[in-house]
């Protein structure tokens, strides 16, 4: 049987020590990235899945297989690492944030960190631009970490702006885009 786990030949005796060895356990074909489960008769070798994808379990009568990141609305989420640091210019008004170099046209959300640092109660807010919503929200009070996230899911429009909100104008509150929704 293909990817089956099975003991390996280790001649016609074995000591203790050779009998409790990992080595003696392998699966066939073994590779970085396998995954051991259990097929209801044999435990066996699920290989390495394509990057991008996920281990989807079916239920206790089903094997788990590699299968594409599902989309909502078909919308497919794409993550971030925090791109571009983002401060409010002027306190207490909103402002356009223009996205374009961080997101790619057709993105139609994104997901916003707002990170309030060393400083007491702000208020913060983002929202799709020209929106009239008040989307305005306490960032809060920093705990003994100094540091006070919070994060929030606007749309962008057709040209990839959104508008911020910040009570500080300051190093001390930041903008940063997590991911986007296309």
């Amino acid at each position: 049987m293909a990817n089956e786990f099975k003991h390996a030949d280790v001649g016609t005796e074995l000591t203790k020590l050779e009998w409790e060895s990992i080595a003696c356990h392998i699966a066939d074909g073994q590779a970085q990235g396998d995954v051991l489960y259990f097929n209801g008769t044999y435990w066996v070798r699920l290989p390495a899945g394509t990057s991008g994808r996920f281990l989807k379990t079916q239920g206790s009568s089903a094997n788990p297989i590699w299968d594409a990141v599902p989309t909502v609305g078909g919308l497919t989420f794409t993550e971030l690492a925090g791109q571009e640091n983002k401060q409010v210019a002027a306190i207490n008004t909103w402002e356009d944030w223009d996205l374009s170099a961080i997101v790619p046209a057709g993105t139609k959300a994104v997901l916003v960190e707002i990170r309030l640092i060393f400083s007491a109660n702000q208020v913060s807010g983002v929202r799709k631009n020209g929106s009239a919503l008040n989307r305005l929200q306490s960032t809060g009070t920093p705990s003994t970490t100094v540091v006070s996230f919070r994060n929030v899911v606007t749309e962008v429009d057709a040209n990839r702006i959104i508008e911020i909100y910040g009570s500080l104008a300051s190093a001390y509150l930041h903008f940063s885009i997590l991911g986007y929704w296309s």
